[in-house]
């Protein structure tokens, strides 16, 4: 590996004496051109801390050190140059550190626009994009001091230099004789950047700018992040791994509770099949909001129906173990296909309550809900049948109306026929849905219940409250239930 020094001379760099500073480091120049001893009428305290950083501290040989003193001539002025240019002052220190380091040169790069200005931005652009264009110099590590040269130079270089060489870029400072390293100055706006993505959902690109931008806060965010990812697009598995790691060994107090609280729910998931299908509905929810804020309104209709599946399997569930007293142990929809033709053949009271709502004969459907018509049709009419049996469980005082009741509200609201079409349409038919076409859903969806959706935060928010109310009742349920 070889290192670049970008040295851009400042006024009070090269000491050359008193006066004017391009008279004086121009005669100097002159001289030590033919009689390099001359070089000892000057002084070159910055240049010689920053070689002295990188051999020493970086580890360097000077072979492997090549200097590119920057110098600035303002031609626009109406002497051709400033007083306090410092074209010269590069020269200078070129020959210095090829005679004093033994390190390698260039001819100095003289800046012509003024330093002073936001022009030199573009200049010092052309200046670094030349470079990094170069192969022997692209994978170098470049080493640029910015503490001496005008505010305008120091942070062109550092905001350009950053871009072009990322992590390989070394922004250096000399204060009282000693260099500091500054932070990467892409750090304050790549960590706006960062929240931006996480606020909008994309994990994983926000774990890209983390390893690279703001790990040093805590090296296991990257990690945590990751997880996030996981978890959100429903690796669970991968989720609690992540998480553990995360819990174990991050040091920032709130990254490392905030693991530990998602890996305990996760961990509460896996041992039951209603906490399991609770927990999947809360990352769905997550998921819509997440979609309504970027914009992907088709997948947001998916979510949501997705939603609609989701609670009425976890509210079928819950009112199979309070007429049966027993857990059920998994959230499969054939297999509570099955579970619901069982319960449905125990009851003559419940299956007429049913069949007065169904648009055929209950054998039919009974069936369909066995598997005898293919799983397909198994589910299908899982679907429809679980939300009957829940209004007639409740007409008939199979179950608490306080308890049972609050929970149809939501299946009311989800089971909307214009989102079960704009999923058709969307999911079979590559029909695009808008921002208008979801409003107008949500308003269909509000009707049932009377209520009046002004947001789809609102919207959101309400379906939250429905899961928040669903965890209660399985609290209620099994605090009273005759199972295990």
């Amino acid at each position: 590996m070889e290192a670049v020094v970008l040295f851009p001379a400042g006024p009070r760099d090269v000491i050359v004496g008193g006066g004017n500073l391009f008279e004086a480091s121009r005669r100097l120049y002159e001289r030590a051109l033919s009689d390099p001893s001359a070089l000892g009428e000057a002084s070159f305290p910055t240049l010689d801390a920053i070689i002295r950083f990188v051999l020493y501290e970086e580890g360097y040989d000077p072979r492997e050190i090549t200097l590119i003193s920057l110098g600035t001539r303002r031609l626009d002025h109406r002497y051709g140059h400033h007083p306090e240019d410092t074209e010269y002052c590069a020269r200078l220190a070129s020959l210095y550190a090829e005679k004093e380091w033994g390190v390698r040169v260039e001819d100095p790069v003289v800046l012509r626009k003024d330093p002073d200005r936001f022009e030199v931005f573009r200049e010092i652009e052309d200046v670094l994009k030349a470079l990094h264009r170069r192969e022997d110099l692209k994978r170098s590590e470049l080493y640029a001091y910015v503490g001496g040269a005008r505010p305008n130079v120091g942070w062109a270089i550092r905001l350009i230099g950053a871009t072009l060489w990322e992590d390989r870029f070394h922004p250096l400072r000399v204060l009282d004789g000693s260099v500091e390293v500054e932070p990467s100055p892409l750090i304050l706006p790549m960590k706006t950047m960062k929240c931006v993505l996480i606020e909008h959902g994309l994990f994983e690109v926000a774990a890209g700018i983390a390893e690279r931008f703001s790990a040093y806060e805590d090296r296991m965010e990257p990690m945590y992040l990751r997880a996030r990812d996981s978890e959100l697009n429903f690796n669970y598995e991968e989720a609690r791994r992540l998480y553990a790691e995360v819990a174990r060994s991050a040091h920032l107090d709130e990254l490392r509770h905030e693991a530990r609280r998602r890996l305990r729910k996760l961990r509460e998931a896996e041992k039951d099949s209603m906490r399991r299908i609770i927990h999947h509905m809360r990352v769905v929810l997550e998921n819509a909001r997440y979609q309504w804020i970027r914009g992907e309104f088709g997948d947001f209709i998916v979510r949501l129906s997705m939603l609609y599946e989701n609670y009425i399997q976890a509210c079928f569930m819950l009112l199979y173990e309070r007429l049966s007293g027993e857990r059920v142990t998994t959230s499969d929809p054939v297999e509570l296909a099955s579970l619901l033709a069982d319960l449905l053949g125990s009851s003559e009271e419940l299956s007429e309550a049913v069949e007065d709502r169904l648009d055929s004969d209950v054998e039919v459907v009974l069936r369909e809900l066995r598997g005898e018509e293919g799983e397909g049709r198994a589910v299908l009419a899982f679907l429809h049948v679980a939300q009957k049996v829940l209004s007639a469980a409740l007409e008939v005082g199979a179950v608490e109306k306080d308890v049972f009741g609050p929970l149809s509200r939501y299946i009311q609201v989800l089971s909307c026929s214009e989102l079960r079409k704009a999923r058709h349409l969307f999911a079979h038919e590559g029909r695009g849905v808008s921002r208008e076409d979801v409003e107008r859903i949500v308003k269909a969806m509000a009707r049932p219940c009377r209520v009046n959706f002004e947001t789809i935060d609102e919207l959101l928010s309400f379906l939250e409250e429905g899961i928040d109310r669903l965890e209660l009742a399985v609290s209620e349920v099994r605090g009273t239930d005759r199972g295990p």
